[in-house]
């Protein structure tokens, strides 16, 4: 088991890390979507991208877009890592332990997706129609609301957040 940012939450060990010093492995990253790229989502089913505590790639006008289905983005070992905006384009993804300094984007017709103990500073955070089980949970949302529209019988659990969209905007 890694460190986790948060000690009540289990966090996987990552088979990809993403670091803010040089990478210096066959899997180790400089930033979140060449991680993303590096997966082979046939050999690497429950693949886990760890994003070391102190990254911070705020400033760089990156949105990671997770396109690859059955994986998990952590932060793990110390502080909670930054990122910027944050892309869902697949299912079975699990978001955790971390700051996005942007909007949270799930596409349309995904299915579960989880996002857990993450924090976000956006100002319109959109979640597509017709997802199905979609769980956020332990999470700060600030600046924008969430906006979703459950269709299809698809079902959600949103519990122990905090939204503060300001202007009195919120789910």
């Amino acid at each position: 088991e890694a460190g986790a940012s948060a000690p009540e939450q289990n966090i996987p060990e990552p088979q990809f890390v993403v670091s803010s010093s040089s990478p210096n492995g066959p899997n180790q990253f400089e930033n979140v979507q060449s991680a993303i790229d590096q997966i082979d989502s046939e050999s690497e089913s429950g693949a886990v991208i760890g994003i070391e505590g102190g990254f911070d790639d705020t400033g760089t006008n990156n949105q990671p877009n997770i396109d690859v289905s059955e994986v998990t983005l952590t932060g793990f070992s110390g502080s909670t890592p930054q990122i910027g905006a944050l892309n869902v384009n697949a299912s079975d993804v699990t978001v955790k332990n971390l700051n996005v300094d942007g909007n949270l984007d799930i596409a349309d017709e995904t299915s579960d997706v989880t996002i857990d103990g993450v924090t976000f500073d956006g100002n319109g955070n959109s979640i597509g129609t017709g997802i199905d089980n979609l769980t956020i949970t332990n999470s700060i949302i600030q600046g924008g609301g969430v906006e979703f529209d459950l269709t299809n019988n698809s079902s959600a659990e949103i519990s122990n957040n905090s939204i503060d969209a300001g202007s009195g905007i919120g789910i």
